[in-house]
C-alpha cells in the first residue's frame, strides 16, 4: 500500500508564470518513521511547534536533511507543469475559481501517472491532497460516483489502485513538510530556467529525483515530469518558447544526474 501527498505552487496571478502541482508517494509502512524523523530535525534546529518548516529561515541544511530523508525512505515525486495562461484557456467549470480548476486538471495526471505506478507495482494506493477549499470535495466526490474514470487522450481511464481520497492540511502531519520542501526546491528549477545551470540547481535536481523510478531516456516524463499540454498542440509562440525552455534545461539536467544503477 503506498500513500500519496499532494500541493500545488507557483500560482501568482500578478506574474503568471509555470504553475507545479507536485505530489511524493511512499509505502506507507514509512509514513511514521518519516513523519518522526522530521519531527527530530525540527527539535533539533530549535522550531517552535507552530513554525512551518517550508518557511524557516534557520537554516538551509535542515531542509536538504528533510530531502535526505525522503530519499533514505524511497519517497518518489511526481510534477505536473502548465503555463498559467494556457490551464485557464482549459477551464472546464466555469461555476469553480481558476484555481479549483487548474489544480483538478493537474491532480488529474497525478493521478493517472500514480495509478499506473500502483498498477505496475501489483499495489493500492490512498490519496491525500493538501488543500482548504470547500468545492474540492466535491472533485473527490465526482471521482467516485463517476467510478474513478478520468479522460486520458478520449479514452476512459479507471482508476482502479486507488482505495481512497483524503482532503489535508498544512501542520496535519510533518510529511507535507517534505511534500512542500521538494516542491520548493523545483520551483526553483523552473523559476532559474533563463540561467546556466549553477551546481547548485543541479545538486537540486539530482536529490530530488532519485526518488523516482521513471527514469529511462531523456524524455522528462521518463523522470515523473509531466508537461501539459504537449508542446505540439502550443500555438502561440511566446509559449510555445518557453516550453521549449523547460524541456531542454530538463534535459541538461537530466545529462548531469549520476546513473541510476
Amino acid at each position: 500500500m503506498y500513500i500519496l501527498f499532494g500541493d500545488e505552487t507557483n500560482i501568482d496571478l500578478k506574474n503568471p508564470d509555470f504553475v507545479l502541482y507536485g505530489a511524493i508517494f511512499f509505502k506507507i509502512d514509512s509514513l511514521c518513521a518519516i513523519n518522526h524523523e522530521i519531527d527530530d530535525l525540527r527539535k533539533q534546529y530549535g522550531l517552535n511547534p507552530h513554525d512551518e518548516l517550508k518557511s524557516t529561515t534557520k537554516s538551509h541544511e535542515l531542509k536538504q536533511k528533510v530531502i535526505e530523508i525522503g530519499i533514505k525512505y524511497k519517497v518518489k515525486f511526481l510534477i505536473h507543469i502548465i503555463h498559467y495562461t494556457i490551464a485557464k484557456g482549459l477551464i472546464t467549470d466555469p461555476k469553480k475559481s481558476e484555481l479549483h480548476n487548474i489544480v483538478c486538471s493537474a491532480l488529474d495526471w497525478i493521478l493517472y501517472y500514480y495509478d499506473m505506478y500502483l498498477k505496475n507495482s501489483e499495489s493500492k494506493g490512498i490519496c491525500v491532497v493538501d488543500h482548504r477549499s470547500e468545492s474540492f470535495k466535491s472533485y473527490f466526490a465526482q471521482k467516485l460516483s463517476d467510478g474513478l474514470f478520468m479522460v486520458y487522450d478520449e479514452e476512459p481511464t479507471p482508476l482502479n489502485n486507488i482505495d481512497l481520497y483524503c482532503i489535508s492540511h498544512s501542520g496535519a502531519s510533518h510529511v507535507n513538510s517534505l511534500a512542500d520542501i521538494v516542491l520548493g526546491e523545483f520551483k526553483k528549477i523552473i523559476n532559474t530556467r533563463n540561467k546556466p545551470i549553477t551546481q547548485s540547481i543541479q545538486n537540486i535536481f539530482n536529490n530530488v529525483f532519485p526518488m523516482t523510478q521513471f527514469r529511462v531516456s531523456l524524455r522528462p516524463y521518463r523522470v515523473g515530469i509531466i508537461i501539459r499540454p504537449p508542446i505540439k498542440k502550443i500555438e502561440v509562440k511566446k509559449y510555445k518558447d518557453e516550453y521549449e525552455k523547460i524541456i531542454k534545461r530538463f534535459n541538461e539536467l537530466l545529462q548531469g544526474m549520476p546513473a541510476p544503477f
